[in-house]
């Protein structure tokens, strides 16, 4: 059980350090937000609660069956979730054995070695299930996220078209002004934002699949900023002679990077009761108004928000990681798990306040962005 879970704690140490030290994370700066310790919040918020909705969840789904629902276009909850979420668990672990160490005492994951084991396996199979290569992340396979089956990557290949550079024009800044909505509605963070591919049609030709699979919820305090959005909005482009690099978290390098003159087929899609509608210019005008509108009213309530709130939202942004898996729960066990989460999530950034406010920087962030070894810890037993 210790070699396995180590071996996952490997894993993830590798493909993460790459990306936090790419992303500089520990340096991100807001006039909004505290975003390194809002990012500390929702880990402990994570480390201390994510384990019983899995437990309910695997009592009634398998990891493979919940791998598999992630090989469907724009759901909840996806690759980004399931890799947020155990991500966050070994940074809130990590400033858990930093804050031991700076009070003198020694860290022992004895207690929770079973949770740890049986947490990461269950990721370990619904990542490798919703991958159609059997890997983790994309830097085990050429910087690629293959999720779609073909007949799915084939079956949305056959909705895109031949557009001018006139629509060409109005798909990417729709594409570009939601991703920007959602972004600032996701507390600066790319909850999401997801992209998938490369999926190979010959002659140099690739699919890439991108997505905004929530532009709206019902759970953050700050939701009813939003009115009138789809849920879910998804672009596919088939582009010739294209690089494409993405990263364990769902973003996309091009190469070359602007790459518009490659573009060989296009569509902008809406999700609607579980479909994918085409989305006219008339309509791209409408949802560009109201994100506009919505996007005025967040940063009203945002510019507003103390100190403290800025740090302590961040509990609800992974809440919200979690809140995919308990609803796929049957009927009143995933409210009741809901609600049991969500109040868990908001006493962890209560508990662990005063420590994140204490610190100008998470112990935890400044140890990624400054040890040499490695960033997240093997077992101590």
């Amino acid at each position: 059980m210790i070699e396995a879970v180590n071996r996952e704690i490997e894993v993830y140490e590798i493909h993460f350090r790459k990306f936090f030290r790419g992303e500089d994370r520990s340096n991100l700066r807001s006039a909004l937000f505290n975003v390194p310790g809002r990012l500390v919040a929702g880990c402990w918020g994570d480390y201390e609660n994510m384990a019983p909705v899995f437990r309910q969840l695997l009592a009634v789904a398998s990891a493979e069956q919940i791998g598999h629902r992630m090989k469907r276009i724009a759901l909840r909850p996806g690759v980004f979730q399931i890799t947020c979420l155990l991500v966050s668990y070994l940074i809130a672990r990590q400033q858990q054995i930093l804050i031991e160490q700076a009070n003198g005492s020694s860290h022992s994951d004895s207690g929770r070695l079973q949770e740890m084991a049986f947490l990461f396996e269950t990721g370990l199979v619904i990542l490798t299930t919703a991958r159609n290569d059997g890997k983790h992340f994309p830097g085990e396979a050429s910087d690629s996220m293959p999720l779609l089956p073909v007949n799915e990557h084939q079956a949305f290949f056959s909705r895109l078209r031949k557009h001018p550079p006139s629509e060409l024009s109005w798909h990417r800044r729709l594409m570009a002004s939601l991703t920007a909505f959602n972004f600032l509605f996701h507390g600066e963070m790319r909850d999401g934002i997801f992209n998938h591919g490369p999926y190979p049609l010959g002659n140099g030709r690739y699919l890439l699949v991108k997505e905004l699979t929530e532009l709206h919820n019902d759970i953050f305090p700050w939701s009813h900023c939003v009115r009138g959005l789809p849920t879910a909005v998804v672009r596919g482009l088939v582009l010739r002679d294209v690089e494409m690099h993405f990263d364990v978290l769902g973003g996309v390098a091009l190469q070359p990077t602007d790459a518009d003159d490659r573009i060989e087929l296009d569509g902008i899609f809406e999700v609607v009761d579980g479909e994918l509608v085409d989305i006219k210019q008339s309509r791209a005008e409408e949802l560009l108004k109201r994100a506009e509108e919505a996007q005025s009213l967040l940063y009203e309530e945002f510019l507003g928000w103390d100190n403290e709130r800025k740090l302590r939202y961040g509990a609800m942004l992974h809440a919200n990681f979690l809140r995919g898996f308990w609803e796929l729960l049957p009927g009143q066990e995933a409210q009741q798990a809901g609600a049991a989460a969500i109040a868990g999530y908001e006493a962890s950034s209560r508990m662990h306040f005063e420590e994140l406010r204490a610190q100008q920087l998470p112990f935890s962030m400044k140890h990624i962005a400054e040890t040499e070894g490695p960033i997240f810890s093997p077992l101590i037993c």
